[in-house]
């Protein structure tokens, strides 16, 4: 009967998992493991939850529930093409060799077991063996033959290449959401900012209910906003910022954003364009949420705005909801 439990908390768990509510099913999959621990399902969707956040720590428990799960069922196919994959990540060549090719001897029909080995030879510089594995993961050579080339391609850090290969995989069809999503990190690995806005734009407008791709269109208005900065174009910068912020107010630039508000601030200032540091500083009273900072640049800023007093009194109206 406890078995019956353990399994009947599984299901839920993998259900929970697919409707991405991660951490109830994580509750479930413990729950489940007090009951029976030896059941290897449990330990491979464990490592299933460990793995979305690739974090040194966390790869190294997926990995160790991946070789659980093995332990008790050595012939299980997903958890060695999942513990492949994650030493494919660590560059640990020959461990993910070794499962990727055991689970290809088991599973000959798993395109994505080709994939990954051809990703492998691509990584250590051997691109006929690639070419040949990649080949088989598409009967003829259309966009998906394409999009894997580039996404392998892509994990090889062989930006250029991948490029290439992506945008023939969109040549060959124009609403490939994915390629377009691929393609704006490759140019956002390359520095290419605003062609990467471009891409994952596009990608957003084809799905727009993916809040992901909308996560990373933030992610690159941040990196537009750092390079305008270092150029010391201020009011471009702010501008970028905002409107990342504006997706997303949980995500965080990875640069000191305070100070390109104070810097827009201040040119908004010299031009005397008091509705745009009345926008300026919404936007830092919303963002005080996550940054204690900001309050003492939206103080300063305050004391030396010379606001009439019909801005004065928004001001004070804005703050005292």
């Amino acid at each position: 009967m406890e078995k019956v439990d353990a399994y009947h908390l599984l299901n839920e768990a993998i259900d929970r998992f697919k409707k991405e509510d991660y951490d109830h099913a994580r509750n479930l999959i413990d729950e489940a493991l007090t009951i029976d621990p030896d059941i290897p399902e449990l330990h491979y969707w464990r490592g299933r939850i460990e793995s979305l956040d690739l974090n040194q720590e966390k790869m190294k428990i997926a990995i160790s529930e991946y070789t659980e799960a093995l332990d008790k069922k050595p012939d299980y196919v997903d958890a060695l093409i999942e513990r492949g994959k994650l030493y494919l990540l660590e560059k640990e060549y020959d461990k993910a060799r070794k499962d990727l090719e055991k689970a290809l001897k088991l599973a000959p029909d798993r395109k994505e077991i080709y994939q990954y080995l051809g990703e492998l030879e691509m990584a250590i510089g051997n691109e006929k063996k690639a070419l040949e594995y990649l080949s088989k993961t598409s009967e003829k050579r259309d966009e998906n033959f394409y999009f894997t080339m580039a996404q392998a391609l892509f994990n090889a850090g062989k930006y250029e290449e991948a490029l290439e290969n992506v945008n023939k995989a969109i040549e060959m069809n124009k609403n490939f959401v994915n390629a377009y999503e691929l393609k704006s990190d490759i140019l956002k690995e390359l520095g290419k900012y605003e062609e990467a806005l471009d891409a994952i734009e596009k990608a957003a407008k084809l799905k727009p209910t993916d809040s992901k791709l909308f996560d990373k269109k933030a992610l690159i208005l941040f990196k537009l906003s750092e390079e305008e900065y270092k150029k010391k174009n201020y009011l471009k910068s702010v501008y970028y910022l905002m409107q990342g912020l504006e997706i997303n107010y949980e995500l965080k630039p990875d640069f000191e954003c305070e100070k390109v508000f104070e810097k827009a601030i201040e040119e908004f200032e010299k031009n005397k364009d008091y509705k745009k540091i009345m926008c300026c500083i919404d936007y830092i009273d919303l963002y005080l949420q996550k940054n204690e900072k900001l309050k003492k640049v939206k103080e300063e800023a305050q004391k030396k705005l010379p606001l009439k007093e019909k801005l004065i009194k928004t001001l004070k109206d804005l703050y005292t909801k």
